[in-house]
């Protein structure tokens, strides 16, 4: 069965489906793999992730909390080359989101902006859930 969960539109259940995946790879290694859920009404997706190695979980139950309206799920990287760090959030423009040390305003196009330095274009990274469904990505440096 291909039902993961209920989302709820104005008192109605819909059904939760498994709708793809993303796998982020460290240097040809795989350090993990998030799962995408849709509702087959209102079509919001849900993320799941499972955990290779450690990562820091912002929601507790992350599976299937609803997003708020503007917001889009997204993978922050923070890589200095000793290892990718690694946090699935929500987002939405204008927010401030911190990546470890330093704090961004997300933009309208839900990108981070343009960087002062060259150099932290490869330390700081985000990447958009939906826009890379079924895909696997290599997110450690060279």
């Amino acid at each position: 069965n291909n039902i993961m969960k209920k989302c709820s539109h104005q008192g109605m259940d819909s059904d939760v489906i498994f709708y793809g995946m993303l796998n982020l790879n460290d240097c040809g290694k795989l350090i993990t793999t998030i799962d995408i859920h849709i509702c087959a009404k209102c079509r919001q997706l849900f993320c799941d992730y499972k955990k290779i190695g450690e990562a820091d979980v912002k929601y507790g139950d992350l599976g299937f909390i609803g997003l708020k309206k503007g917001e889009k799920w997204a993978v922050t990287l923070y890589n200095l080359g000793s290892g990718v760090t690694w946090e699935l959030t929500a987002i939405k423009p204008g927010q401030l989101l911190k990546i470890q040390d330093k704090e961004f305003k997300i933009t309208k196009n839900y990108t981070l902006p343009e960087f002062e330095k060259s150099e932290e274009r490869s330390i700081y990274k985000l990447i958009i859930v939906e826009n890379n469904l079924n895909k696997t990505l290599e997110v450690g440096l060279p």
